[in-house]
């Protein structure tokens, strides 16, 4: 039974950024629950898109489809799509402008 559709976000706020919100074991246990998941391609995330893709995920910069994106970072402004849940982790204590 197919259970919607989650998307994975490139990292592009900072340059450092390797940590990935899912593992491509965590996206195997989802993907054979149902779940499709999309991922956009990053070069600089711990885990490879081949991983991910091995892992059943769908490797496209296209995340339109997704109903729930994640993220490490929070996504640019100009890059939210309408109308989508996002979940990313945030240093609201910091007090930080951007967040």
């Amino acid at each position: 039974m197919k259970r919607g559709t989650i998307g994975i976000v490139r990292e592009v706020y900072s340059k450092w950024e390797r940590r990935s919100p899912l593992t491509p074991g965590h996206v195997e246990k989802i993907v054979q629950d149902g779940t499709r998941v999309l991922v956009q391609p990053c070069t600089k995330r711990i885990f490879s898109n081949r991983e991910f893709q091995n892992s059943g995920a769908v490797i496209t910069d296209d995340l339109s489809e997704a109903n729930a994106i994640f993220g490490v970072k929070q996504v640019k402004k100009e890059a939210l799509l309408e109308g989508k849940s996002y979940c990313f982790f945030s240093h609201v204590i910091k007090a930080q402008e951007v967040n």
